[in-house]
């Protein structure tokens, strides 16, 4: 993140500090948080250190992706290396 981004999520988790639920997903792990905030270290270990006061940390770890690609049926193969077009686009 950047000026102002930064600041702006950093008011947004500050201001619900102690006073309400936050829900927030990321796929970087803690230790990566700091890179984030790369023009603002200072700003960022403030935000993280309200965010990991008192909070829960749910990790998953999905393993194998369930978005394996199917292969192309025979007919469309054969048509679109021939230059056709795919009746499905």
């Amino acid at each position: 993140m950047r000026t102002p981004e930064d600041e702006d999520f950093h008011d947004l988790i500050a201001e619900r500090y102690e006073r309400t639920s936050t829900v927030l997903t990321s796929n970087l792990d803690f230790t990566e948080w700091g890179d984030a905030f790369a023009t603002n270290k200072m700003l960022g270990a403030a935000t993280l250190d309200r965010l990991r006061h008192a909070a829960y940390r749910v990790v998953l770890d999905g393993g194998e992706s369930y978005r394996v690609p199917r292969p192309m049926p025979e007919s469309n193969k054969s048509a679109l290396a021939k230059g056709g077009k795919n009746k499905d686009s």
